[in-house]
């Protein structure tokens, strides 16, 4: 059974939702075993919530004048019951690069819904 939602707009509100430090979107769109690949670390969905909490909590980097971020999805392949998207992303505060990574997103179907069950990530070394 296909999902009621597409992919592309659940992953956009999870997109909104990373940007925006929304901790109660992202528990609803991550799957329970969710996790981040960054470089040689592995982020469990637990730490990312609380981190995100925090964060949320000591800075306002929600003003859109202030904070952007941007990504090209380069591949995206969807199959019966789950997907995976490859691209890359930037980060920018202050119309400045702090952040580029190339990035692989696993999708599954979960309950009749997309929910993505990991994201993979290594950052670029910054120019100077």
């Amino acid at each position: 059974m296909l999902p009621k939602i597409p992919l592309k707009s659940v992953r956009q509100a999870w997109i909104e939702a990373c940007a925006n430090g929304q901790a109660d979107w992202l528990d609803y769109i991550e799957s329970p075993s969710f996790f981040i690949k960054k470089g040689g670390d592995v982020i469990t969905k637990k730490d990312q919530l609380w981190s995100v909490e925090r964060s949320r909590k000591k800075h306002s980097l929600t003003d859109k004048k202030q904070f952007s971020f941007s990504h090209l999805e380069e591949e995206i392949h969807e199959r019966d019951g789950w997907a995976v998207i490859k691209g890359f992303g930037c980060v920018k505060i202050n119309n400045k690069e702090v952040n580029s990574y190339g990035f692989l997103e696993l999708w599954v179907v979960l309950d009749g819904r997309w929910k993505i069950a990991s994201i993979c990530y290594n950052q670029h070394p910054q120019s100077s």
